[in-house]
Order: C-alpha cells, then sequence, then structure tokens
C-alpha cells in the first residue's frame, strides 16, 4: 500500500517522505486525555514519485498501558474536541468493515462497536459532527451520538455514489451533501431525480446541494452557480482532508427559524 491506510496521517507521510531513507521508521502518535493512538510507519520503496510503507498495527494505550491492537488497515480519528477523550476507528476484517468508538467512560477505556458490515459496501470513513463539537458521528446512512449510543437513520440519505457528505446542522437535524453528478443507470426515484438535477446543473454549470431533514427524509435542493461559489469545486471536488471540509463549512451559515430549527441561510440558492 501507499502512503498511510486510507490517506489518514499526511503529517507521518511527509515527515517518512522527508527522511529519504527506506527502512527508517517513523511513528505517529494522537493524543485524547489519557488516550493514546499509535501507529508506525516504515519506508519500503517507492511507487512513482510516492513513498511506499508498512504500517504497523495500531495500538491504543490508556493511561500510558496498552489497550487494543486493531490491525494494520486502520483509520482512528480523534475527536475534533481537544477535551473529549475519544476516537472513531474504521478497520478492515474478515471482509467486514467495522466501525468502533473508543472512549473513556467512568475513567474507563471503552470500545464501542457503532457499525458492522460487508467490506464490500464501502461506507467511506466516519466523520465527527454535530454541536457541541464532535458530540456526533455520521457513519454512512445514520448518525451516532458519541456520548448516548442514540443511533438515528438518515432517511432519504442519497447513497454513497450520488452524493458526498459535506456538513451536518449544529442541531444534527439537517445533513448537506454535495451531488456527485456522475452518472449511471438511475433505479430509485431518488436517484432519477438526482440524475435530472444533474443534466440540469451541467447545462447551466451549476452546484447541487442536497439537504436532508435527518428525522423526516424532506429534501430541500440548492443550486449554485460555480462561477460564484469556487469554493464548492476546489481540488476537483475531491477533498483534500479535514482542511477542505473546514473550508467548505466555513461558507455555510446556519440560523434558527421561527420553531428553533437551524436552517441554512447562506448560500442561497440561485435563481433561475
Amino acid at each position: 500500500m501507499t502512503g498511510w491506510a486510507r490517506g489518514a496521517f499526511p503529517i507521518l507521510a511527509a515527515t517518512a517522505a522527508a527522511c529519504g531513507l527506506l527502512g527508517e521508521t517513523v511513528t505517529h502518535e494522537t493524543v485524547r486525555g489519557r488516550l493514546k493512538f499509535v501507529q508506525d510507519a516504515t519506508a519500503t520503496g517507492t511507487y512513482g514519485s510516492e513513498k511506499s510503507y508498512s504500517i504497523s498495527n495500531g495500538d491504543f494505550r490508556f493511561q500510558g498501558r496498552h489497550q487494543w491492537g486493531l490491525g494494520t488497515f486502520v483509520v482512528c480519528i480523534p475527536s475534533p474536541n481537544e477535551a473529549r477523550e475519544a476516537f472513531v476507528c474504521s478497520r478492515h476484517e474478515d471482509m467486514r468493515e467495522r466501525i468502533d468508538l473508543v472512549s473513556v467512560v467512568s475513567d474507563q477505556a471503552r470500545a464501542v462497536s457503532v457499525y458492522d458490515g460487508d467490506l464490500r459496501d464501502d461506507v467511506g470513513l466516519p466523520s465527527w459532527v454535530g454541536d457541541p463539537e464532535g458530540a456526533w458521528l455520521i457513519v454512512k446512512d445514520f448518525l451516532y451520538n458519541a456520548e448516548t449510543g442514540e443511533k438515528r437513520t438518515i432517511k432519504g440519505a442519497p447513497g454513497r455514489y450520488d452524493a458526498d457528505f459535506r456538513a451536518v446542522s449544529p442541531d444534527v437535524e439537517t445533513v448537506v451533501y454535495q451531488l456527485g453528478c456522475m452518472g449511471g443507470m438511475a433505479e430509485s426515484e431518488t436517484e432519477k431525480r438526482i440524475e435530472a438535477l444533474c443534466a440540469e446543473a451541467e447545462a447551466r454549470r451549476l452546484e447541487v446541494l442536497w439537504l436532508v431533514e435527518a428525522r423526516t427524509g424532506a429534501v430541500e435542493v440548492r443550486t449554485l452557480r460555480r462561477s460564484d461559489h469556487e469554493w464548492l469545486t476546489d481540488g476537483g471536488r475531491v477533498p483534500g482532508g479535514d482542511a477542505w471540509l473546514a473550508s467548505f463549512r466555513r461558507h455555510l451559515v446556519w440560523e434558527r427559524d421561527p420553531k428553533g430549527r437551524f436552517r441554512l441561510a447562506a448560500p442561497p440558492a440561485e435563481t433561475p
């Protein structure tokens, strides 16, 4: 494999590339309170212009003591709130995609299974969302409360290959996707609607945001002119990691409506 497992640790990859010595091992440690996630990478060769690495098994430690080894194909993402002792980890095991929440509860380290599915479903990496920061996770087509364990299905979620997740409202009631517009054989009514929107978007040079009310499945479509919103197409529409998503989300303005619900106030939809 090249780089870090599924692109999770660019800082370490850059460090290894800078050292330029095959066989040299560098260690990446991420700390949240008393929890520490440790993973090593050893430079083994080159693949085109990039280095290739042998990645060690992920190792969790609690108060300095070893807790779990989660295997090689693992990505562990710390809570964005550094005061929250928690990581979400995605790993491959026996042709399964497993997602676990590793956190400290009542002064004890705990690992809880959040998702366990067929590896071929390719659910993508989970993301920390919510307000307060990092209170929830979004995984595939559901939201998961990292504190209470509540699992909330997102009704009307467009699907991994129809759209890319971008953001969640502060009250975790509305999920924002950006349509992928890759074409394909539409089967469901949602897919047919997406294909029609994509055809219009290409003709009028628009980008399409798909706002889904998680509890009801109600959808609001917001179209935006690419020329007025270059941030929507940054990097050829391929997010460059957390920094890219953070930049994207800074352009979204949420305001409460008369019922106290957060609604996306900006950017407003374009007029035809």
